[in-house]
């Protein structure tokens, strides 16, 4: 899922069709009982925290700010729905096609009598968070708050309090028959009622987790899934009973990846989704195993050496490599486990890769082997860049910088000139190289210079205001250094520019934007930066205005790297990659433009697939689909197409589900199309 966003709900349509929620509008689609997931553009950034379907085709999800949003063709498009409020929405729940709730924050209680269509208030007296609702038939329901159990007789018309005075932070509710239910909460909380909610006891969870979601397969068996978040800490929590809930054991998952949702499409196979992506169990909870290939770390920074080739890497010595366009991404053995913080390829086989405590390594075979390099220092390091095959630079905490002049078999430390960190160094030309940093809580920045003139490194400005993460320098007088104001606030970003070599800056405020992290430009007029809140901003005008290209993403992006104008890669928290590709869509991105180069429809299919592009001239195309393998099943042409529209027909009937990828290389522009096929 190299989306990276946290998942928030999970729900199956029908034995093979699945789909689960999260952060920034993410909604992801299985037609395969979940052995391949793919995601579904939903027109919108908000966070989605419950989904629904009332049948095979009709969904509904909800999320942050009052979002509704409704399908009627079993998630391929999703349009907006009024809520009449602001409120976040935490829980959907429908009685049939027609009637349905959803709960929110301060009590918010929203009904639906036309299939979501329109949605009115229901006053419930309750005035703190709704998170969860479970009906027992047309009329008896349960909404779960905060802090209390909430009853319907009749409904959902009215809503009257339970009794259980003393409990908090409630999250879930499930009832199993008519008069059997739980409801879960804070530090491990369980609380059963055999009796409709007239009166609960306390059942001890063994857990100290928060508690999320509950769902049973039968009266006896079911599940309770939970975990915590804090201060970077992960934990996950599987609970099992066997005997309708009076006892429960711990499933020990062998994840950190805290679950906020459970769904069984049968009695041994379920999903579950969390903080950091999807699990999925197929002996009723045995055994576990993670649906992102098991990365989930950080990824720092990102480089590629052509079209098809790159890296990144990230925490716990993580590198990643590509070779097929970024269609397969292959973890390498790590050589150690501090986290890598940059690399740089000085051609196709020679790379260096930064991180902590002054952490260098080297491969010279294209990145299938590292080797670690003796630098000399501690400190952390930010960034590394090399100006020649054998002189490189790397930068990092209280100022350090060092350097090589013989590949990385020897490291000098440069005299010091700040004791801020160092986040980034560049050298447009062999001998002028530029340097950033700062303080991101006292918010002080500094950019440092060095030349062939200069023996040492000197300071050409600094200041209070912001502090900056990234430097890139189109040539030798023109560059520009990104990053934003204090650590503790969110409100602006900044981006400066000099064309006089450094001597002079002006600096580019957007307001009410997150952070920079990293800047890119192709040439004089086109760049990319990308940041904290999964922000991308891109620029046609060489950084005059800055136009925010929405990432489909809120984790933090670290990375910007682009091979050319057509192609950039940018990577981020959580595993998070995502591929620019002008025209087209690959496997990991998708950016709206006015006039694609080539449009696959329907996707998903299950009959024929057609391909349709448009020339301006003359061109030789070659169209060839590869399997979730990367290996080529077919090659649909490979002939000279004349100016104007074509249409390609792609049978696919007689392959077996799943995920599929369509190469289009027309000229100079590759593009790569994901098409799901999700069988008769």
């Amino acid at each position: 899922m190299p989306q990276g966003n946290h998942l928030r709900d999970v729900v199956f349509s029908d034995d093979l069709t699945g789909f689960m929620a999260g952060h920034s509008g993410t909604i992801l689609k299985t037609c395969d009982s979940g052995n391949s997931w793919f995601l579904i553009y939903t027109g919108i950034t908000a966070d989605l925290h419950s989904i629904c379907f009332t049948d095979g085709i009709t969904g509904y999800a909800v999320g942050k700010n009052g979002t509704i949003i409704k399908t009627s063709d079993a998630g391929e498009t999703w349009i907006t729905i009024n809520s009449g409020t602001t409120e976040d929405l935490f829980t959907i729940y429908f009685l049939d096609s027609y009637k349905g709730f959803i709960g929110g924050n301060w009590g918010t209680l929203l009904m639906t009598e036309d299939a979501g269509n329109s949605w009115y208030s229901v006053n419930t007296n309750y005035y703190d968070e709704c998170v969860s609702l479970c009906f027992t038939g047309p009329d008896v329901g349960y909404l779960v708050g905060w802090d209390a159990v909430l009853k319907t007789i009749d409904g959902g018309a009215s809503w009257y309090q339970l009794n259980i005075t003393g409990y908090y932070d409630l999250q879930s509710v499930y009832f199993i028959n008519a008069d059997t239910g739980i409801v879960v909460g804070d530090i491990g909380e369980i609380l059963r009622t055999t009796d409709a909610g007239q009166t609960w006891s306390n059942i001890f969870s063994g857990s100290n987790d928060l508690l999320f979601d509950i769902f049973f397969t039968s009266e006896g068996i079911g599940y309770i899934v939970g975990g915590m978040v804090f201060m970077g800490n992960y934990s996950c929590t599987i609970l099992k009973t066997e005997n309708s809930g009076l006892t429960w054991v711990n499933l020990y998952p062998g994840t950190v990846n805290c679950l906020f949702s459970i769904c069984f499409i049968n009695d041994s196979t379920a999903y579950g989704a969390g903080w950091l992506g999807g699990i999925k169990t197929e002996d009723a909870g045995s055994s576990w195993t993670a649906l992102n290939s098991g990365l989930s770390y950080n990824l720092y920074s990102a480089c590629f050496t052509n079209d098809s080739t790159g890296y990144a890497v990230g925490m716990y010595g993580t590198i990643l490599k590509t070779s097929d366009y970024g269609f397969e991404w292959m973890q390498k053995t790590p050589v150690t486990g501090a986290s890598l913080r940059s690399v740089y390829f000085t051609d196709q086989s020679n790379g260096y890769s930064a991180g902590d405590y002054g952490i260098v390594l080297k491969t010279n075979n294209a990145g299938d082997n590292w080797s670690i390099l003796n630098t000399g220092t501690n400190e952390n390091l930010y960034s590394v860049f090399f100006n020649n095959s054998d002189t490189g630079y790397a930068v990092g905490s209280n100022g350090v910088i060092i350097s090589t002049e013989d590949a990385g078999i020897t490291w000098v430390t440069n005299d010091p000139v700040t004791d801020l960190k160092l986040y980034s160094v560049y050298f447009p030309t062999e001998n002028t190289g530029y340097a950033v940093g700062g303080d991101n809580f006292a918010t002080n920045y500094v950019i440092l210079k060095k030349t062939s003139e200069d023996e040492n490194w000197i300071e050409l400005d600094s200041g209070e205001d912001y502090y900056l993460r990234s430097v890139f320098f189109i040539n030798e007088d023109t560059g520009f250094a990104a990053g934003g104001d204090a650590y503790i606030s969110y409100n602006n970003a900044v981006i400066l520019k000099t064309t006089d070599g450094g001597m002079t800056w002006e600096d580019k405020v957007l307001e009410d934007t997150y952070k920079f992290h990293s800047i890119h430009f192709i040439d004089e007029n086109f760049g990319f930066a990308a940041g904290r809140g999964g922000i991308i901003y891109k620029s046609i005008d060489g950084g005059e205005n800055w136009e925010n290209m929405g990432s489909l993403t809120s984790n933090y992006l670290w990375s910007v790297f682009f091979t050319d104008e057509n192609h950039g890669w940018v990577v981020g928290d959580n595993g998070t990659i995502l591929h620019y590709s002008y025209g087209g869509t690959t496997p990991f991105f998708e950016f709206p433009y006015d006039e694609p180069l080539i449009q696959v429809f329907p996707n998903p299919s299950k009959s024929d697939v057609s391909i349709e592009f448009d020339f301006e001239e003359t061109q030789y195309v070659s169209i060839s689909v590869y399997n979730n393998s990367g290996k080529e099943i077919i090659q649909l042409v490979n002939k000279q197409f004349t100016s104007g529209r074509h249409i390609v027909k792609w049978n696919v009937s007689l392959q077996p589900p799943g995920i599929y990828f369509i190469r289009f290389i027309a000229g100079t522009k590759k593009i790569s199309k994901k098409i799901i096929i999700c069988g008769s």
